[in-house]
């Protein structure tokens, strides 16, 4: 069914305008996308059926736990965001039943009388199997807020936020089993909507679930309370809990800790931090991202470890930056001509990103060094193949004959670290790659022959042979 919300033609603006600015220490990336006077009112152009919900203040943030690092909410009409779902479903679901594959004269197959099943879109079948209406049913229990949340580890395990950092390791003294508040362990993200009914809500979930195919769980259910709040757990691997005016979506572990917070009152909106990054937001807003200074913390981590691989010029210009992190924010606002969009991102977030992407093409990790030998070696025995396939008419070529048939370029990978040798004795071959300088351009060694098993080990500095164990990358 969510596919629907892409379903249609695009609403592109008429005009964009856009402005950059250095506040402080903040760049201010401003854009406003001038509408049709006719036009819906949409946070993503080119999601043509996600309708725009009225100007909110969110109340997500007053459920989320305070050590949340990436929030996300949006105030979404559903009424007309569902009504314009199903209208493009339901034309989409037309023309698949009327339209058959071609014959090989060019006649269309006609739709037969046992094709009325079909006739179904997504959210009939939804509603048939689920036993209630979405829009006389459902639609009236829920809000006008949608959030996401969690840490930045969640996101990257999702698939949302490949950053290509690791978030900085949780101090001993988070890391105990006594506080639940102060640990991200989940594995999902938190999905909050908000409701104007529990009541009603509470007894539509296990029917949603029948919608979905997967009412058979509602026989695993158990239910924990806890003072105002609630979650319906499924053996630890789903839940679904009732927090303040919010349903919370996730995995079990992650929906307790909303549960914990909001009880304890250690949430998102209790944190100091938050408030203060977001008092340039307008209470206009229609949308707003937050990322904690977790990100930029994580950077600082990681010029700190890499230090000693870069350039000393820029190391000393990375390390003498300002270490305090701070967070980024973005709101979005449709007020008058059309949407408007404000994002802050810190000036030192962005001299860290750009510094840090030339030193490691510049001064490519021992890792990485590492894995592109391994790439290297496993791509000059396919040529030794090839080579004793062709040109060398059943024979192996030397290191020098591949490079001199343009087969293996060697002085790409000069750069890596890495020096490549290799033998050829009668129809065997052997290649080794050592790194150049032991410990700062790679610790490993690696060895190659006809089979194409990469092996190696740390020797340190010395070639890999045969008897190492194949390498994993």
């Amino acid at each position: 069914m969510l596919d629907a919300i892409g379903y249609g033609e695009p609403q592109w603006p008429e005009a964009v305008g856009m402005a950059v600015a250095l506040e402080g220490s903040v760049y201010v990336v401003r854009a406003i996308l001038v509408d049709k006077p006719e036009a819906k009112k949409l946070p993503i152009p080119f999601v043509p059926q996600l309708v725009s919900g009225p100007p909110f203040t969110s109340d997500a943030a007053s459920v989320l736990p305070e050590d949340t690092e990436v929030f996300v909410s949006a105030s979404i009409d559903l009424g007309q965001t569902y009504e314009g779902m199903r209208k493009q479903t339901e034309i989409k679901s037309k023309a698949a039943k009327q339209q058959r594959p071609n014959f090989p004269d060019g006649r269309i197959e006609p739709a037969s009388a046992s094709d009325s099943d079909t006739a179904l879109d997504a959210f009939a079948q939804f509603e048939k199997k689920a036993g209630f209406n979405i829009k006389d049913d459902l639609l009236p229990v829920l809000g006008n807020e949608i959030a996401l949340a969690g840490s930045l580890k969640t996101l990257q395990t999702a698939g949302s936020m490949n950053l290509g950092i690791k978030p900085p390791s949780p101090s001993p003294a988070d890391s105990g089993k006594d506080d639940p508040t102060k640990k991200q362990k989940e594995v999902l993200p938190l999905l909050l909507i908000e409701i104007k009914d529990r009541d009603a809500a509470r007894s539509l979930m296990p029917k949603v679930l029948n919608g979905l195919g997967i009412g058979e769980a509602n026989l695993i259910a158990q239910t924990e309370k806890r003072d105002d709040t609630e979650m319906v757990n499924y053996a630890g691997v789903f839940a679904y809990g009732f927090v303040g005016n919010f349903l919370v979506i996730s995995e079990a572990s992650g929906v307790r800790r909303v549960m914990d917070a909001y009880i304890n009152h250690q949430t998102l909106s209790s944190n100091t931090v938050f408030r203060n990054s977001r008092r340039w937001e307008s209470n206009r807003s229609v949308g707003q991202i937050y990322v904690s200074p977790a990100l930029m913390e994580g950077y600082h981590d990681g010029v700190r470890k890499t230090s000693a691989t870069m350039d000393s010029a820029l190391r000393d210009f990375l390390l003498g930056l300002n270490p305090n992190a701070e967070a980024i924010t973005y709101a979005l606002s449709n007020d008058g001509l059309g949407t408007q969009h404000e994002l802050h991102l810190p000036k030192n977030l962005i001299l860290m990103t750009v510094a840090g992407v030339s030193s490691a093409t510049k001064n490519p990790p021992p890792e990485q060094n590492e894995m592109i030998a391994i790439s290297m070696l496993q791509y000059f025995a396919n040529q030794e193949t090839a080579y004793k396939a062709g040109a060398g008419k059943g024979n192996y070529g030397s290191l020098q004959q591949l490079v001199d048939a343009k087969m293996f370029p060697l002085e790409a990978f000069d750069k890596y670290g890495y020096k490549i040798d290799a033998t050829v004795m009668g129809d065997q071959f052997e290649a080794t790659a050592i790194p150049r300088e032991y410990g700062k351009n790679g610790k490993r060694s690696f060895f190659v022959d006809k089979s194409g098993v990469v092996r190696g080990d740390d020797h340190g500095g010395a070639p890999a042979t045969i008897a190492d164990k194949p390498v994993q990358q």
